[in-house]
């Protein structure tokens, strides 16, 4: 496309009205079989608008290649800037054991999309939220 072309950029904004960002990214983390969580916030499908006050806006346990990661995050969200964090399995299961506060919070963010979950995370949080709620622990 002729990026000097007169309505260049209203060609570009009905491209994006259009676009839904959860369809590369689940055609992304698809075949990668070294991926036991893979979560991402729902703030993310609107890249467009202002950046959001998540900790992470996609959380992904497992073993993943950062260089080819970011690549696809710079094509798919058109240099727009998203948050991520990287954890191996042990790492994650040993700060979940503890109730590391940092992994709780990325886990119980509001509007959080669980895209694989292999390690039931999802109903695992909920019983933790609610004995911290019930026994105050940290």
């Amino acid at each position: 496309m002729n990026k000097s072309c007169l309505i260049y950029n209203e060609l570009i904004e009905i491209f994006l009205k259009t676009y839904n960002v959860l369809d590369p990214i689940k055609e992304f983390f698809k075949g990668r079989k070294n991926l036991d969580l893979v979560t991402i916030s729902e703030s993310v499908l609107n890249f467009r608008e202002e950046g959001s006050n998540n900790i992470v806006d996609i959380f992904i346990i497992g073993e993943l290649d950062k260089i080819e990661f970011n690549n696809f995050l710079e094509k798919t969200f058109f240099g727009k800037k998203v948050k991520y964090a990287i954890m191996s399995l042990e790492d994650f299961t040993d700060r979940l054991e503890y109730n590391d506060k940092l992994v709780i919070s990325i886990l119980s963010q509001k509007g959080i999309i669980f895209l694989r979950d292999r390690l039931d995370i999802q109903s695992t949080i909920e019983d933790k939220l609610r004995a911290i709620k019930l026994f105050g622990k940290n």
